[in-house]
């Protein structure tokens, strides 16, 4: 995961040959198309975001799509960036892949899932997530100021949860003061722990 690095399809991709016993190398950079073609012709790729369609630090995934045969597409949903944004589809569509782009319950859950890339591209902004416990009475401390655990065990899981996907962790001063909080994700797999930013 990075920037210049493979794509979900190629690394896919990759995946596919090692499991197939392949040495070649599929990457980006180099594809051994014969080898693709052997262990991906006919093969259906399912991913959550539409495959790029232009030349960046990568080169496009519908080339490596393409160049391996896949039969079928599988989109969860449609890249918002104006140089992709339905383009990638209609590439691979032209070179004869069928491709099938997710409605309803199962598009909505690919936009959530990808709703930090959504709102940059739209925006410019990051995607912010805002979360606080808080009691029936509308308290989220106590009157001695004591905030600990208002939530329960499952609540506090999900938050972490959150945490591990975030790119940073942000509380006022007035909290970083009062309860020391250590603004990293726990109990969890975290490749990376947030940023955490005192505002």
């Amino acid at each position: 995961v990075g920037a210049g690095r493979d794509h979900a399809e190629v690394a896919a991709i990759r995946d596919a040959l090692m499991r197939a016993d392949r040495t070649a190398e599929a990457t980006h950079s180099s594809i051994d198309t014969e080898a693709c073609t052997q262990v991906c012709s006919g093969a259906t790729m399912y991913v959550s975001l539409e495959p790029c369609c232009t030349q960046g630090r990568t080169p496009p995934c519908t080339t490596a799509l393409i160049a391996s045969r896949f039969a079928r597409v599988v989109v969860a949903a449609l890249d918002p960036s104006p140089m992709v944004n339905g383009k990638g589809v209609e590439l691979l569509r032209e070179a004869g892949v069928t491709v099938e782009v997710a409605e309803g319950e199962t598009a909505n859950r690919a936009k959530r899932q990808n709703n930090g890339l959504r709102k940059s591209v739209r925006t410019g902004l990051p995607f912010v997530e805002y979360k606080y416990a808080i009691t029936l009475d509308g308290r989220v401390a106590t009157d001695s100021g004591d905030s600990r655990w208002i939530s329960g065990p499952e609540s506090r899981a999900l938050v972490h949860k959150w945490r591990s996907w975030a790119d940073a962790v942000v509380v006022g001063a007035g909290t970083a003061g009062a309860d020391d909080p250590t603004l990293t994700a726990r109990g969890v797999n975290c490749e990376r722990q947030p940023l955490r930013v005192v505002v």
